[in-house]
């Protein structure tokens, strides 16, 4: 964790580990919110069809939320 610029979840599987990354950058037209996920691991291919992609596919509403409790935080 680095306060008010990123984040990351570390999950570990069987035979694999899995990161996530969320950076927030301040630029001229507002937060900027990269989302990085990364699995690692001789069976990650197996984790990403089960797991990462499901993360993936999720982030547009988890920004959403990100935004919204940043907005409650810091108005």
């Amino acid at each position: 964790v680095t306060p008010g610029k990123q984040f990351t979840d570390c999950t570990t599987f069987f035979g694999a580990q899995m990161s996530d990354t969320h950076y927030m950058e301040e630029t001229q037209d507002g937060i900027k919110i990269t989302n990085t996920i990364v699995v690692k691991g001789p069976l990650g291919w197996l984790w990403i069809k089960l797991v990462a992609q499901h993360v993936a596919n999720s982030i547009p509403e988890e920004m959403d939320a990100l935004v919204k409790r940043a907005w409650e935080i810091h108005g």
